[in-house]
């Protein structure tokens, strides 16, 4: 009884979050949001200049992960980083403390840290191949370059899955963009994915063939257009 509150409680408060209208392209990310914040301070060792392209993913039952690829002293890897507590938990928990009347329903870990500071995560990673790591880059940047402001959604989303996907740029700067719940057959959700693939590889779960047969469907499918900036990727 419990965990069905814990997990009720949960999917309620996600439920509430914005989706886009159209999820044919990313949308920009609220970057000032406490939670984000919080995000990028828990996986801040992805986020490196050593990391080419990050993926994200925020699962509304599940913690949240960072998967990714990046450059180390032997050649390329995927990474993928999990924290031992849910980011979105612990910021519930700060709400309780707050005086939040509606998250003190919510049954936490007896061994929860007092501060999102304090989480734990674990890295993960393999060696993948500098052609690879290359083709997902280039991926990556065209999504992003795709990125903008829509209008907001009327969908219903219970439990929704939120992807936000970033590259360094070579000025040291970051773009990013974000979906929710993508549907199938765009390039949006072929490219989400390929981030549970960078995750599954990572952990061993599947095979470099395997990420690139998906890799190569995203080419067939979803070809880069001319114009597109590949600058971003020259560094792999």
């Amino acid at each position: 009884m419990k965990t069905f509150a814990k997990l009720n409680l949960l999917s309620l408060l996600l439920l509430t979050t914005t989706a886009v209208a159209n999820t044919e392209h990313l949308t920009p990310v609220d970057i000032n949001s406490a939670y984000y914040k919080k995000l990028v301070t828990t996986f801040q060792s992805g986020y490196r200049k050593e990391s080419a392209v990050q993926a994200l993913v925020l699962p509304s039952l599940a913690n949240e992960f960072l998967a990714g690829v990046r450059t180390t002293d032997s050649g390329q890897e995927a990474f993928l980083i999990e924290p031992k507590y849910s980011v979105h938990m612990l910021q519930v928990a700060e709400a309780v403390k707050e005086g939040n009347e509606r998250a003190r329903h919510y049954v936490f870990p007896p061994d929860i840290p007092d501060s999102y500071l304090e989480n734990p995560t674990q890295t993960h990673s393999k060696d993948i191949s500098d052609d690879l790591s290359y083709r997902l880059c280039k991926i990556w940047i065209q999504e992003l370059h795709k990125t903008k402001t829509t209008a907001r959604d009327k969908r219903i989303l219970l439990d929704p899955t939120t992807f936000i996907f970033s590259a360094n740029t070579p000025e040291k700067e970051q773009i990013k963009g974000q979906t929710i719940d993508p549907d199938s057959g765009t390039s949006v959700r072929a490219i989400s994915n390929l981030a549970y693939a960078l995750r599954g590889f990572a952990l061993g779960d599947i095979s470099q063939s395997e990420v690139e047969k998906l890799t190569s469907a995203f080419e067939t499918q979803h070809p880069s257009p001319k114009q597109l900036p590949a600058r971003e990727c020259v560094k792999l």
